[in-house]
């Protein structure tokens, strides 16, 4: 939320973005760079550029037939994981040290705190043993239980650290982040205690 805010200040001067509660918590949840690379490739494309590369769509299941409004449309989940298949992958889904899950649709609206934003912002469940208040409780836990364990997916700090930073790089190669951010991300993963 704080790269959020830090955009927020510069476009609109001292506005500030109400903090999210969980559960669980979505603070350490960041879609800046997402949202930064977008703007950019829309701003090239209106300066006359070529469009940007499409995105591969996520994985869902349809009902059938897809006018049955009452019926919902539901994500393909990896269940080693939970979080969705296909879509954009950025490093913190592609290379994951946690749930992200952009779907809040069947918790309480009152429980996501004053920020209209936070109804959009998902969930960020990291994977720490199932130690959170909310692991483990329906309609509130987005991981699988048990949660996916780091050393097992990340043997080693640097395999974690190197999956990660060649993912940027392909977020950056394909329009899905900007190469400062893509950067800004892989120095982070190198500070970061994984696994």
């Amino acid at each position: 939320m704080k790269d959020i805010t830090a955009d927020a200040a510069k476009t609109y001067g001292s506005a500030t973005v109400d903090p999210c509660d969980g559960p669980p918590s979505i603070g350490p949840l960041v879609i800046s760079q997402g949202v930064r690379a977008s703007l950019t490739a829309l701003s090239r494309r209106v300066n006359g550029a070529e469009a940007p590369r499409s995105a591969p769509r996520i994985s869902l299941v349809v009902p059938n037939p897809p006018d049955a409004y009452d019926q919902p449309v539901t994500f393909n989940r990896d269940p080693a994981t939970g979080i969705a298949i296909g879509g954009i992958r950025l490093p913190a889904v592609a290379v994951p040290t946690a749930t992200l899950d952009g779907n809040r649709s069947d918790l309480d609206w009152s429980t996501f705190g004053p920020g209209g934003q936070c109804y959009l912002a998902g969930s960020f469940d990291p994977w720490n043993h199932d130690s959170n208040l909310w692991d483990g409780q329906a309609g509130l836990d987005p991981s699988p239980t048990p949660e996916p364990d780091l050393q097992v997916l990340y043997p080693t700090h640097e395999n974690y650290v190197e999956r990660f930073a060649a993912a940027a790089l392909q977020s950056v190669k394909d329009g899905y982040l900007r190469p400062a951010d893509g950067v800004k991300l892989a120095l982070d993963a190198a500070h970061a205690a994984v696994p």
